[in-house]
């Protein structure tokens, strides 16, 4: 790019140092015209990075490039052109700001910034194929959405918010304004009410104008719940079932879980959902669904997770008393954190974690703390707090020792011995937890005293 010299005295800008002044300028950078006065620019200017020399032009002329007669005048007098060739890791080139650079000239302690003002790491972080831009409607930053759809759901809602407020602005400004143009009888006018028996074109517009917009509003929600109803091919499956009160997980692969869902990000997942006793309502709020899970039926719903993370799942459906703490996540990782993850490496990596500890861990994934206090107030069943070891009365009057033996079976197979008092409304968790689970769970409870 050519920049035209400017002489200490004769410039102000070029006094103090012996960097070159660049105003921040639209397409290109400019010459001043006579006089000192700047030509207007734009925002921003962009600056190629070349890694090696360009191959020699032509020379300057009067009739090319900078060497126009009205760009080499400085302070009334010809200068000459300098070019500068910019290439990468090279010394930058700042924009000069006087509310900034007043008294620190030849001193810049910004970062490097790229054409849109943002640092050059982040800018080249965010020119790869993996930084597409998304639109509005499908960005899943807006209001913490989790996937393109949630984020169509988002703007269903927000449309209608704009359209509302618009309205409502319009008819009170109308109100507020007549109330105040007519707030007094004008000396010398009428001020007798006209009788008006009507006008077609006002009620045309007033019905018109109203049913458009409905229509419109009814037509891109019922898009946005066509698409979210609709499974994308090649999603995978997933089986949930709602019981009183946690969801049990069972993956195609025969794998089982309780209130925890394991999915890939990036990759479609349906959900078949069921319930063993009562209406549960599944529900993910970052993802914007909601299924019912209903005893004897089989319903569905699909989601395509575009955010890694760890997402809650409510029921919303009430359930009995322990329908606050039925809970769950969804886990969302990375594919390659996936694979590993079925390949059963996670668990591998906990292989020298201590029996109670991993005990504890599998208690409070589990659900188990939903019905079962460890200390404090007694919730659906028994406090696990000194069980160990205790004499636990029966359904019929006997009474046997709580030792390894009653509480491995009161996990596997809850339903054999019935403490006295408490409903018999625990499932089983014989298919969800294995055997070396199931002792881990053991151990942990006779920590517990």
């Amino acid at each position: 790019m050519a920049v035209p010299v400017r002489k200490p005295g004769v410039d102000p800008a070029a006094d103090g140092g012996g960097g070159i002044p660049v105003q921040e300028g639209g397409v290109g950078v400019r010459a001043p015209l006579r006089g000192g006065r700047p030509l207007p620019v734009g925002r921003r200017f962009q600056v190629p990075v070349r890694d090696r020399d360009p191959a020699p032009g032509p020379e300057t002329r009067a009739d090319r490039g900078g060497g126009r007669e009205n760009r080499r005048i400085v302070g009334g007098k010809h200068a000459s052109n300098v070019l500068l060739p910019v290439r990468s890791g090279g010394k930058e080139v700042h924009p000069v700001r006087p509310e900034r650079d007043a008294g620190r000239r030849g001193r810049h302690g910004d970062p490097p910034r790229g054409a849109a003002g943002l640092p050059v790491e982040a800018a080249r972080a965010g020119s790869g194929s993996g930084g597409r831009r998304r639109g509005p409607m499908n960005s899943i930053q807006s209001f913490g959405a989790a996937s393109g759809e949630a984020g169509k759901v988002d703007a269903v809602f927000l449309l209608i918010a704009v359209i509302c407020g618009f309205f409502f602005l319009l008819t009170q400004g109308l109100l507020v304004y007549f109330a105040v143009r007519y707030r007094r009888r004008a000396a010398g006018r009428d001020n007798e009410t006209p009788r008006i028996t009507g006008n077609h074109l006002l009620e045309i517009v007033w019905i018109l104008v109203p049913t458009i917009v409905v229509m419109a509003i009814f037509y891109y929600g019922w898009k946005v719940y066509s698409d979210m109803r609709i499974p994308r091919p090649g999603a995978a499956e997933v089986h949930v079932t709602g019981k009183q009160w946690m969801w049990e997980i069972r993956y195609p692969g025969g794998r089982t879980a309780i209130n925890e869902i394991r999915v890939q990000r990036g990759r479609p997942v349906k959900f078949l959902l069921s319930s063993s006793d009562v209406i549960h309502g599944f529900y993910l709020p970052e993802f914007r669904v909601k299924m019912d899970a209903i005893p004897g039926r089989i319903t569905s719903l699909w989601l395509s997770p575009d955010r890694a993370g760890t997402f809650a799942i409510h029921c919303t459906v009430y359930c009995g008393d322990g329908h606050s703490n039925m809970n769950g996540s969804l886990v969302v990782m990375e594919p390659a954190e996936y694979a590993a993850w079925e390949r059963g490496a996670a668990e591998a990596g906990r292989a020298d974690e201590p029996l109670p500890k991993r005990g504890e861990r599998l208690v409070g994934a589990s659900g188990c703390l939903n019905c079962h206090a460890v200390a404090g107030k007694e919730k659906i069943g028994p406090n696990l707090s000194g069980l160990f070891g205790s004499k636990v009365p029966l359904e019929g009057g006997t009474t046997i020792p709580a030792d390894e033996e009653y509480l491995r079976e009161s996990i596997v197979d809850p339903g054999a011995k019935v403490v006295k008092g408490y409903p018999n409304v625990m499932p089983t968790y014989k298919t969800s937890m294995r055997p070396e689970e199931v002792r881990a769970v053991v151990e942990y409870l006779k920590t517990l005293r």
